[in-house]
Formats: structure tokens, sequence, C-alpha cells
């Protein structure tokens, strides 16, 4: 997923995009968890013949939940932002029908730019003809966190693995417990994001 990421930096390309392009993906300081998701995700290093040439639907396989590297429907909540980034063999006429049919799949926030950040790198991955990394700012990310902190309550609640923590120098008991408000707090902003509701402006005759 990084070495996609840092494509645009490392390599040619007709659209290519830097990590600093990605920071529109950020609508407030509080939301900035993103979601990613990954086409292709098998590896193949011994450059067969059959796996280079395979036809893929790059889009198709980055909306899967297959895909997601994370275990959330980042795609089946409201987007605050989207980029899909593409190495290799794609067309830039491809790309743009990419976006057009990814902002049709996709419900973006009332209040957010539906736009869609694109990045084209010519380099494809080792032994592949193209890639796609697909980066989504959802606000599925609370049904994340909330499944976080209940896995979190149930481990606390037994103490269990605290030791190894308590020893380390530093480190206070009660850092669990801020991190477990910080937790919240994220699923809260998130799930505020997703119930804001945009007030129309008055329009002056």
């Amino acid at each position: 997923m990084l070495l996609n990421l840092t494509s645009g930096s490392r390599f040619s390309g007709s659209l290519n995009c830097d990590l600093s392009d990605l920071s529109s993906l950020v609508p407030q300081p509080s939301l900035h968890y993103l979601s990613s998701s990954l086409s292709p995700l098998d590896f193949n290093l011994s450059r067969d013949v059959s796996f280079i040439n395979k036809k893929r639907n790059l889009l198709q396989e980055v909306c899967a939940r297959e895909d997601q590297l994370l275990r959330v429907n980042a795609l089946g909540g409201q987007l605050l932002s989207a980029a899909l980034l593409c190495r290799g063999q794609v067309p830039l006429s491809t790309l743009r029908q990419y976006v057009t049919r990814f902002q049709s799949k996709v419900k973006f926030a009332s209040w957010s730019d539906p736009g869609v950040k694109t990045g084209l790198c010519s380099v494809p991955p080792v032994g592949q003809k193209s890639a796609m990394l697909c980066l989504v700012n959802s606000t599925n990310m609370t049904n994340f966190f909330n499944d976080s902190l209940n896995h979190f309550n149930l481990l606390y609640k037994r103490k269990a693995h605290v030791h190894h923590y308590t020893k380390v120098d530093g480190f206070d008991i009660d850092d669990f417990l801020l991190t477990r408000e910080s937790l919240m707090s994220s699923a809260m902003k998130y799930s505020e994001a997703a119930n804001y509701v945009e007030i129309p402006r008055l329009k002056v005759r």
C-alpha cells in the first residue's frame, strides 16, 4: 500500500500526486483516519505471463469488501473525501471513467465536496501491468472505532496484557483510560459528521 501511495513522488507520470496533495482528504483535523483498498491484492514474483496479462477491473476490485485493508465497509457509509491513485497502463480517459463510476457507487456527505482526488503514475508495480489504490475518509470509521472499543473493554476488564505495559518506564496505567477516551472522541466526531445537516444559505433577491 505504501509503495503505491508514494509512487508519484518516486516515478514519473502524467498526473502524479504526492503526499502533500492528499491533505485535502482531511476536512477537519479530528477527521483524519483514512481507509484504503488495493487492486490487485495478490502478488506474484514469478513473472508468470498469465498473471501479468490477467484482465482486471481495478475499480470493481477496490470497491469489493475483500480488497479493503481494514475490517470496515468504508464505501457503505457517507464519504467525506476520496482518492483514486493508479499506476501503470491506465489511460487518462479510463481514469475519468473510473471517477464517474465511483461517484455513482458511493454517497458523499451533504456538506462535503463530491470530487475525487486522482493520481496517475506511469510506472506499474513489479510483475503487474497496472494497479489502483483507493483512499476514502468514511463516516463508517465509527463502526471500526466502536468495535475496537468493545475489544479493548473486554481485555482491560480482565487486565489482560496490562503488566507488559506497566513495566515500561514513563508509562502510567491512566494512559489506557486516556487512549480509550481519545478513541471514543474519534468515534463521536465521525458520528457527528454523518448526522451533520448543512443549513441552506439565505438568498438575497
